[in-house]
């Protein structure tokens, strides 16, 4: 019997077990049976920790530490190692293993290996992923995990985004030092907030309809913005923070009109399609000086409050009533939600014949005033 401390000054070599009341604390190595001493059947430590200053097991594979469980090749709780594989286990699928610090009893964890449910990890805080031999990433396999078929990770050392190795390379990326993003570049870094590839055809895919697309394509020195189908309209205006949208301006086709412009239009100039080889039917403007004298040119002002989304100019203007000139010439006149517009370049072949009959009738005044004379 030994009370209180006691030294062994060479070895301790026991024929049975060794019962320790205490802790049993070894100052040097405890190497297990497979090592270069050896260590009769088990050791077993009833009351405290059993301290060791390091700890080596001998080189062969299996199950090589027991935390808690069963011995032998029964589920547990521990360590083993395979050819080139070290392995954490525990005893259930419905087990997990966490990292963390502190102690078992008072343990704050960092990350967690979860053996059952859709996810596979859990982290509390942040990953971050190291550059290896290549850039910094993971990859994403296939349902079957037989391949890999997507990556996420850096391009380049300021270019994050998504790599496929079916032939998206690099078709998602972002420049980290100026949030300008990518599409199709195949990592070449952004050069604008949103760029795209140096190549034709359609950009962008607003709205897949069912008998045409909603979008932006660009085409041999063409911009193009189109909707689904022929009567649908592409439309231009402002709109609020809360979803107010005010219509400026829209491109349709109905029939009568291709692009109306909900306010005044100012321009350079404007050339109207007149070549004789477009025209059929052609035949000479009667009683031009007739029809020109029933079409009455008014003063009015605009109703702008009570068609505020027309965007109609105030104060006082000179022009003609849509319906005054539908009676007299029809064909200046057109029809849009129900209210009728005026063509007025379409009068000026009226006025110029109501001139050359002008100009006929004050002839024939003046022979009539020279006969007389």
């Amino acid at each position: 019997d030994v009370v209180g401390t006691g030294i062994f000054r060479d070895k301790l070599t026991t024929a049975s077990d060794l019962e320790v009341r205490g802790n049993l604390i070894l100052k040097g190595n405890l190497v297990g049976k497979y090592g270069t001493a050896v260590l009769q059947g088990n050791t077993t430590i009833q009351g405290g920790p059993l301290k060791i200053d390091s700890l080596e097991v001998g080189s062969r594979l299996g199950n090589r530490i027991a935390l808690y469980g069963g011995m032998g090749n029964t589920p547990k709780y521990g360590f083993g190692i395979q050819s080139g594989l070290l392995q954490m286990f525990s005893d259930a699928p419905n087990t997990n293993i966490a990292f963390g610090y502190g102690n078992s009893y008072a343990f704050t964890e960092r990350a967690r290996i979860m053996n059952q449910g859709e996810f596979g990890m859990s982290l509390t805080g942040r990953l971050q992923l190291r550059t290896g031999t290549q850039s910094a990433g993971h990859w994403l396999t296939n349902m079957a995990n037989s391949s890999n078929v997507a990556f996420i990770g850096l391009a380049s050392d300021n270019l994050v985004g998504f790599y496929g190795p079916g032939g998206a390379q690099w078709g998602l990326v972002m420049n980290t030092l100026n949030a300008n993003v990518g599409i199709g570049l195949n990592g070449t870094p952004p050069a604008k907030p949103l760029s795209f590839p140096a190549s034709l055809g359609e950009k962008i895919l607003l709205y897949p309809g069912g008998t045409g697309e909603v979008g932006i394509g660009v085409y041999g020195n063409e911009l193009r913005i189109h909707a689904d189908n022929a009567g649908a309209k592409v439309s231009f205006g402002t709109q609020t923070n809360a979803g107010v949208y005010s219509e400026n301006a829209l491109a349709q086709r109905n029939g009568a009109f291709a692009f109306s412009i909900l306010g005044n239009l100012w321009v350079n100039g404007s050339t109207y399609t007149s070549d004789e080889r477009f025209k059929k039917n052609i035949t000479p403007i009667d009683s031009a000086l007739k029809r020109l004298m029933l079409i009455r040119g008014v003063e009015y002002e605009m109703k702008t409050e009570e068609f505020a989304k027309m965007h109609f100019t105030k104060g006082r203007q000179m022009g003609l009533l849509a319906q005054n000139v539908e009676m007299v010439v029809p064909e200046a006149v057109q029809e849009k939600d129900g209210y009728k517009g005026v063509d007025y370049a379409r009068l000026v072949p009226l006025l110029i014949e109501s001139i050359k009959e002008l100009k006929q009738e004050i002839e024939q005044l003046k022979n009539r005033l020279n006969n007389q004379q």
